[in-house]
């Protein structure tokens, strides 16, 4: 099945009429159908910029449209900085990254997208005042000298590390090269043999182990603005005369790398351009419910307004520090663009799109097989599934109903009612042409919460939990600082908190949204303080990495004890596990699958498994735990899930009999709250193995429990047993295979 074909059928349906109603500049249509107009206007061969208000309306907003368009490829996302100007913090490198990404592929007629999605903030943010460089492109079998390429990268802003773990980061270790692209998702492994790229490989960062091959590597800038020659010379001059900022402005003359820089760029930028400046050719602007996006940015600019004047007060600025945001209005002056409203209110002039929310059937098929029966013979309806394995239950429930069904995505509309293969959070009913389209949650009943995923940062809460001033704490790139408190600054009725950093050289203010830079101090009672960039930090943090390689080779030993032992190998994903994983409710993160493809390749391995799945509240381990408990019971084996608490305990009970039900999957509880009677049958069932899955607390370490055949043994929140538990646990698994 070809994913999105069946919705872009769709689109090629309505574009014309669209394209139409769209000369006369205003749409009055519900936010259901924003996806597909937009997508119906980029059929023009117009380049489409879309506005919204948020950023997470971007960001939902282009999912829907690249579905309607078939092609992900197609659509892009122009992301805004997560920092407030003047701080001390640069924005996120994967953001600005991406940012040099899309400004690259825009100028690139094969490489353009059709559509740019962006929040207001976003589209009217200045540009650096320089023209980036082009990404360098390395491919398998072409010439690359090895040292070059080490400084091209540290001069695009990526930082020499002893192994990569994060982005911006690169290593050399003899004629291997990692370097993980700011824009990209994975690190890259380059094997060079002399000059000749031997082998491109995507690496797993944890284990360091290569993956998978890939034939051509894209490497973008990890720093959005890199100072011209020109630029380094007005520094200088700043630096002379504007003593407020000297010590910033010398950095900058002198071409160095420092937090917050990006925050000093509205000085040296002559001629303000926006990314609409950019846009070459036909270019279509669609601003989504204009009344919201230009409150956003009004708010967007009195929020800087008063953040700039506070630092100019403590700064002692006499002149007027410049904005890095446009109004939004002045950002589209003078642009050669076609300007396109999709609205709510109504206007004289204004195309009416005859739309609304597809009709409600709230997870029941009877319910839509009662609506399609109701249809007048040219409606066509579409069911969009967010894979394939739901396509086909989707299309098997309906057939039930005694519906007729095609899953043939390039018969989309020829017949009554089709189901596809495309991310489509919600649908919409058409009049004119008479068309419905289903997301996969209208059918479920079920919203999935959009959720981008998430970096490996530390749980905020837990770190603050034992924080109190006096508390030493460790910055990844300056070293160790104390801990002086909090400060929080109200701006047009946004609240931004900063955590107070004491380095040896000065205090620094650090906004708590950056906290993932920060660890605990677990050293001295009394350490030394840091001087924020010194060299000192450095060589420090190279002495910890070479005593932390001594403890690793006695692990390695200990390691490759436990690799030697045998152990039982399961089998592939079967169908059942394949329909029962196509219920989860949400998105999964980036990290969630790669740790369940690792999970379920540790269990297909003859080796036996211990791995450890640690992150933060809500990363969804839960999830991981349970698609893992599922292929263990396909292969015949017992699963034993052991918890602290007897709350928990049932928390995971209700979770796997709500998630297996419809499945033939026994599942018990084992606690203190449970009728001893109920828990006799239960280890009963556990002996004869009737039962397939039991969740426990410390009543599973009883040495009257025994199974009949365990397979897996999950513990969550392994911390909180003790040796004593540890070895009972053991035990049981002794037990289990005797």
């Amino acid at each position: 099945m070809t994913p999105s074909l069946g919705l872009a059928r769709v689109t090629d349906r309505v574009a014309a009429k669209i394209v139409e109603a769209a000369a006369g500049g205003e749409i009055v249509a519900g936010g259901y159908a924003t996806a597909l107009i937009a997508a119906s206007i980029s059929r023009s061969h117009k380049l489409t910029v879309v506005v919204t208000a948020t950023s997470t309306e971007a960001e939902q907003l282009s999912e829907a449209i690249a579905a309607y368009l078939g092609d992900p490829d197609a659509v892009c996302v122009w992301p805004g900085w997560d920092t407030h100007p003047l701080e001390r913090v640069s924005p996120d490198l994967e953001v600005m990254g991406r940012r040099h990404e899309v400004r690259w592929r825009l100028a690139h007629d094969s490489r353009r997208p059709s559509v740019l999605v962006s929040s207001a903030r976003a589209v009217t943010q200045i540009l650096a005042p320089e023209v980036l460089d082009g990404p360098l492109e390395i491919r398998e079998g072409s010439l690359v000298a090895r040292d070059e390429l080490l400084e091209q990268l540290i001069d695009f802003g990526y930082r020499r590390e002893h192994a990569v773990e994060h982005r911006g980061e690169c290593a050399v270790r003899g004629g291997i090269l990692d370097v993980w692209p700011v824009q990209s998702d994975e690190p890259v492994r380059i094997d060079l043999f002399g000059d000749d790229v031997e082998r491109l490989t995507v690496f797993d960062v944890a284990t360091q182990r290569s993956l998978h091959d890939v034939a051509l590597v894209e490497i973008f800038a990890a720093r959005e603005w890199r100072p011209s020659e020109h630029t380094r010379q007005r520094a200088r001059q700043f630096a002379s005369s504007r003593s407020w900022g000297t010590d910033s402005f010398l950095k900058i003359a002198e071409n160095q790398r420092f937090d917050g820089m990006e925050g000093w760029m509205p000085w040296f930028v002559e001629q303000r351009r926006t990314i609409l400046s950019e846009l070459r050719g036909d270019v279509t602007v669609i601003v989504v419910e204009p009344s919201r996006v230009n409150e956003r940015v009004r708010d967007l600019l009195e929020e800087e307004t008063e953040l700039v004047d506070a630092v100019g007060k403590t700064w002692g600025v006499s002149e007027e520090i410049p904005l890095i945001h446009e109004d939004f209005a002045t950002a589209l002056d003078g642009r050669a663009v076609d300007l396109l409203i999709v609205s709510a209110p109504m206007s004289p002039n204004s195309f009416v799109l005859a739309s609304s929310s597809a009709p409600i059937v709230q997870g029941d098929p009877g319910r839509l097989a009662a609506h399609a029966r109701g249809w007048s013979a040219h409606r066509r309806g579409v069911i969009a599934a967010n894979s394939a394995v739901s396509a086909k239950r989707i299309a098997a429930l309906l057939r039930d109903e005694g519906l007729d069904v095609s899953e043939n995505p390039e018969a989309t509309l020829d017949v009554r009612l089709s189901v596809v293969v495309a991310p489509l959070s919600i649908g919409l009913s058409l009049d004119d042409p008479e068309i419905t389209v289903w997301g996969e949650s209208d059918i479920s009943g079920r919203r999935a919460v959009h959720r981008a995923p998430r970096s490996r940062a530390r749980n905020v809460d837990g770190f603050f939990d034992g924080l109190v001033v006096g508390n030493y704490v460790v910055h990844r790139q300056h070293g160790v600082a104390r801990f002086s408190g909090s400060t929080s600054r109200a701006i047009n009725g946004t609240t931004r908190d900063y955590l107070i950093l004491e380095f040896r050289d000065g205090r620094s203010y650090w906004p708590t949204d950056q906290i993932d830079a920060l660890t605990p101090y677990s050293g001295g009672d009394a350490p030394s303080l840091s001087r924020m960039g010194s060299e000192q930090w450095q060589k420090t943090r190279a002495k910890a990495r070479a005593a932390a390689e001594l403890v690793a080779q006695d692990l390695l030993v200990l390691y490759r004890e436990r690799m030697s032992a045998p152990g039982f190998a399961f089998h592939p994903d079967t169908q059942w596990q394949l329909e029962m994983e196509s219920l989860f409710a949400y998105t999964e993160t980036a990290d969630q699958l790669r740790a369940i493809e690792e999970v379920k390749a540790d269990m297909e391995s003859s080796r036996p498994m211990d791995r450890l799945v640690c992150a933060d509240v809500g990363f969804g381990k839960t999830e991981i735990a349970l698609r893992a408990i599922f292929k263990a019971v396909q292969d015949n084996k017992q699963a034993a899930v052991l918890v602290p608490t007897t709350l928990l305990a049932s928390q995971h009970y209700a979770t796997l009999g709500e998630r297996f039900s419809g499945f033939p999957v026994t599942v018990a509880l084992l606690s203190r709250f449970v009728e001893d009677s109920e828990a006799r049958q239960t280890v009963a069932g556990l002996a004869n193995g009737s039962i397939d899955v039991v969740i426990g607390t410390h009543r599973l370490l009883d040495e009257r429990v025994t199974f009949k055949d365990l397979g897996l043994l999950v513990v969550d929140e392994e911390q909180r047993f003790g040796v004593g538990h540890k070895e009972a646990i053991k035990n049981v698994l002794l037990v289990s295979t005797s």
